[in-house]
């Protein structure tokens, strides 16, 4: 891994043009690698897997005290990364909220591609959906806290999501630092500054959106999101009838579909 001022790691892949990968809460960069080193063209992209503060091998996080503090880390890795070029954003959950934030800020983004993005910081006042399961194979309950999570995200249950779950998810489990973010949401300081108007501001700036929604997200939801993001004019919006916060292991087709017409939008 590298790092950005002794804080921010991150890796590193490939040439072309710039694309930030931004993970969700909880997370690491690996639940993000794992999905787009499979379909992103390797050849056309330089790719930024980063660890967002408090997560995977990003455990420095001196200075960080809110939201509005992670984007501006994020933004100045980018502007000084990015050489100028027109970059690309992707995130999943909280990382898709900070994308959103930086799309608004920086006007090197020529594109966002979220999967089940926060956009009300407080989960109190989310509409989020019930969950529900859709068992294509039995996998042994085995009574950990990973299963547990497990069942409580993911909508498809299969030996082959449970596989991903554990691949994907539970390493950025296991370096969590829960009390720092904790300690922010309780601060209330979990909402970046201007959300109330964020989507207003983002709409002045017309960009490709392109946004995948699980339709049992009990985390996210999906109402919120047909609230605000219709407003943006170059959005497009789905809603996975088979997926659920978990979209990215819950139908990873779909996101390899939706990937390939967003990038052919952008560069074509």
């Amino acid at each position: 891994m590298n790092l950005y001022r002794n804080q921010l790691a991150y890796e590193v892949h490939g040439d072309g043009q710039p694309i930030y990968f931004l993970h969700g809460m909880s997370l690491s960069s690996i639940s993000m690698s794992s999905i787009y080193e499979r379909i992103v063209n390797h050849d056309k992209f330089r790719r930024y897997y980063i660890d967002l503060p408090g997560m995977g091998a990003s455990q420095n996080v001196q200075g960080i005290n809110n939201s509005d503090d992670v984007v501006k880390l994020l933004a100045d890795f980018i502007v000084d990364t990015a050489s100028n070029s027109p970059i690309i954003l992707v995130g999943h959950s909280y990382g898709g909220y900070l994308a959103f934030a930086l799309a608004q800020k920086l006007i090197s983004v020529v594109g966002v591609f979220n999967t089940c993005p926060v956009v009300i910081a407080d989960s109190d006042d989310r509409h989020v959906a019930e969950h529900t399961t859709k068992v294509v194979e039995k996998v042994p309950n085995d009574g950990s806290m990973a299963m547990k999570g497990y069942l409580f995200l993911n909508v498809v249950i299969s030996r082959q999501t449970w596989a991903d779950y554990q691949q994907q998810v539970v390493p950025g489990q296991q370096q969590f630092n829960s009390g720092f973010w904790d300690s922010i949401r309780n601060s209330g300081e979990y909402a970046v500054t201007n959300e109330k108007q964020l989507f207003d501001e983002l709409a002045k700036r017309i960009l490709p959106i392109e946004v995948l929604l699980g339709r049992y997200d009990n985390v996210v939801g999906y109402k919120d999101h047909l609230a605000k993001l219709n407003q943006l004019p170059n959005s497009d919006i789905t809603i996975d009838e088979n997926a659920g916060h978990s979209l990215l292991i819950d139908d990873p087709e779909l996101v390899a579909q939706k990937w390939q017409q967003f990038i052919s939008n952008i560069t074509d």
